[in-house]
């Protein structure tokens, strides 16, 4: 890979409320290597973020 999971990882523990995601079985295109994936981690994104956006 052209940046190491470890500097990944090194951020997301330095920035609050980071989040890292790693994809089995995904390469520099993860669209294309794991369609499936994506779709879930988007809309699991999305929707987090939805709620957070609406009024309590």
């Amino acid at each position: 890979p052209y940046i190491p999971v470890r500097f990944g990882r090194a951020y997301a523990e330095r920035i609050p409320g980071a989040q890292l995601l790693e994809l089995p079985d995904a390469g520099h295109w993860p669209w294309l290597d794991r369609p499936d994936l994506i779709d879930r981690t988007l809309s699991f994104f999305s929707a987090r973020e939805a709620d957070l956006d609406s009024p309590a």
